[in-house]
């Protein structure tokens, strides 16, 4: 195991070599672009997702990773429930959403904003006034 590690860390230099290839825009002949951002979160960490869903002339659709964001939970404080950590990765979307729109100027047929969170969904489209604090914040900036 060890002389595998020592191998990898001999090795590392070629990552700046590494090239991947990214298919975002390169066809003139799409007819529909659409913007999908994943938003998801666990005890231990949140985090965002970006996609780019395309159909060329040809109804082919292609799917293309584009940005990510992850973010730990906080250690310290015992308040931030799963449902808040929810509410966080759910700006985190909105938020990935505006710099996306902003930064890529491209037009998008649609923009989808996807959560698994009921509780959070309630959050966003409740017009009632949230106590607490920490979700009135987050709540009134992703609206």
């Amino acid at each position: 195991m060890l002389h595998g590690w020592k191998k990898s860390v001999s090795e590392i230099h070629l990552l700046r070599a590494l090239t991947i290839s990214r298919y975002v825009f390169d066809s003139p002949h799409q007819v529909e672009k659409q913007l999908h951002i994943c938003a998801d979160a666990s005890p231990k960490a949140y985090g965002s997702v970006a996609y780019i869903r395309s159909r060329n002339l040809d109804e082919n659709i292609r799917i293309s990773f584009l940005y990510a964001k992850s973010r730990l939970a906080p250690i310290r404080d015992k308040r931030i429930t799963l449902p808040k950590m929810e509410l966080c990765a759910d700006l985190e979307a909105a938020r990935m959403r505006c710099y996306l729109v902003e930064k890529l100027r491209v037009k998008f047929d649609s923009i989808y904003l996807w959560t698994d969170s009921k509780i959070t969904l309630y959050w966003i489209r409740s017009s009632k006034f949230q106590k607490d604090v920490f979700v009135y914040n987050r709540v009134q900036e992703i609206q």
